[in-house]
């Protein structure tokens, strides 16, 4: 008894951990602590790093592979004081959480990875604790508070909306009615959590005129609209694509060479490297989506096949229309169609219909994404990480659950230095 109390009490701070020598000591740890030292952790080398680390604690943390809370919290913590270009700097955050903090995060996933080979007199159970889910996309308690309002004369501007097509001489009116009638279609999406078609359809304009849907954005989430603009900046492309071509994976490498030759193509490289450097998701869990297409458990994709469900293109002579209607089942969500060559177009394709983007593609991924808040609907699940990464990072969005992953690539661009 005195021998588990001993311990129980080792390794319970920070400065227990020397990782450079527990790196340097591994035989795998030269690589990883070049990666380290140069600022830039790829995707392998973050994996190696938490073999190697996760093994001396099981050596040395005295629990095996059961390890206090503690210790793995020591162990996160010394990790970013020791490598800070390991910290993550995102706002309300002490830095270490993706590696762990409360059952969660690399170290603890990894531990869970190497218990599955324990028999099942040697695994000890413990009561997971659920976490408090944040109100995103598709959510049905959302962050923003709705106003009973249905009196006669917000009904009124409902239907002249409705039945009123844009013109040079109404369209200060349209804005000024969609505007004053912001709180009477949100509670009615919340409540009702009608589909995307139904909502066009009772507010066509949302379609011919898609400023609109930035004017509810901004209701939604206020004084966020040009975050993607004005964090987008050159040096944090710059940092992208560094990060990026020291992933050495042939897929982003070969994503690179179709479209990086082209300057007209650096937002999308950025986007689909962003996307190619996170984790796609192959599951849909909990009960099925209130969209009746949409299945509980959705066909597995590789991250090439990922980047259809952010852009997809279609040649010169495509109807956009025909295309919206005959797009693949598992489209569910809305998606960029990017239309022509040189002079391109750019749609968001929300169930069958094809709303207009613009021309230029940041600004239809700007619209592409407030879609999804301001009709309700959840982001697709093969690219979730991905809208993890613009909500908390880009779109500086408060209450966005943030994977491991996505705070481990913040922490590469954060400590990137490109040349």
């Amino acid at each position: 008894m005195l021998l588990i109390e001993f311990y129980a009490v080792i390794n319970l701070f920070p400065q227990d951990y020397d990782i450079k020598d527990i790196i340097e000591q591994h035989v795998n740890g030269a690589p990883v602590l070049e990666d380290l030292e140069r600022g830039i952790l790829p995707a392998s080398s973050r994996r190696e790093l938490i073999r190697i680390l996760v093994l001396y604690l099981i050596e040395n943390g005295g629990k095996g592979k059961y390890p206090t809370g503690p210790q793995k919290e020591a162990l996160a913590k010394a990790m970013v004081i020791q490598f800070p270009c390991l910290k993550d700097d995102s706002a309300f955050s002490e830095g270490h959480e993706h590696f762990y903090c409360n059952g969660h995060g690399y170290i603890e996933y990894r531990l869970k990875t190497l218990r599955c080979s324990d028999s099942s007199t040697q695994k000890k159970r413990t009561v997971s604790v659920k976490r408090k889910l944040c109100h995103e996309p598709g959510s049905t308690k959302q962050r923003d508070v709705v106003v009973m309002e249905d009196s006669e004369d917000i009904q009124t501007k409902v239907n002249w909306l409705k039945l009123t097509s844009p013109s040079k001489e109404n369209l200060v009116k349209i804005r000024d009615y969609a505007a004053s009638t912001h709180n009477h279609r949100r509670q009615w999406i919340l409540r009702e959590e009608p589909t995307m078609s139904e909502i066009l359809e009772a507010y066509p304009r949302l379609r011919d005129l898609p400023e609109l849907i930035n004017l509810d954005f901004e209701a939604i989430c206020p004084d966020k609209g040009v975050n993607l603009f004005t964090n987008m900046t050159h040096e944090f492309k710059a940092r992208v694509m560094e990060v990026a071509k020291a992933q050495k994976n042939t897929v982003i490498d070969s994503m690179l060479q179709k479209h990086g030759k082209d300057e007209d193509n650096e937002d999308l490289c950025v986007l689909y490297a962003l996307s190619l450097m996170l984790p796609t998701t192959n599951y849909q869990k909990g009960k099925r989506s209130k969209l009746a297409s949409m299945p509980k458990q959705t066909k597995s994709v590789s991250r090439v096949e990922s980047l259809s469900y952010i852009c997809q293109d279609a040649n010169t002579c495509a109807d956009v229309d025909i295309f919206a209607q005959e797009k693949g089942k598992n489209y569910v969500q809305p998606f960029l169609l990017s239309v022509g060559g040189e002079s391109r177009n750019f749609y968001i394709i929300v169930d069958d219909v094809a709303i207009p983007a613009g021309s230029k593609l940041l600004e239809a991924f700007d619209r592409l994404f407030k879609v999804f808040y301001v009709f309700n609907v959840k982001f697709p699940i093969q690219v979730e990480s991905f809208y993890q990464f613009i909500s908390s990072n880009l779109y500086r969005l408060d209450g966005v659950t943030i994977r491991p992953q996505v705070r481990s690539l913040m922490t590469s661009l954060n400590g990137c230095k490109p040349n």
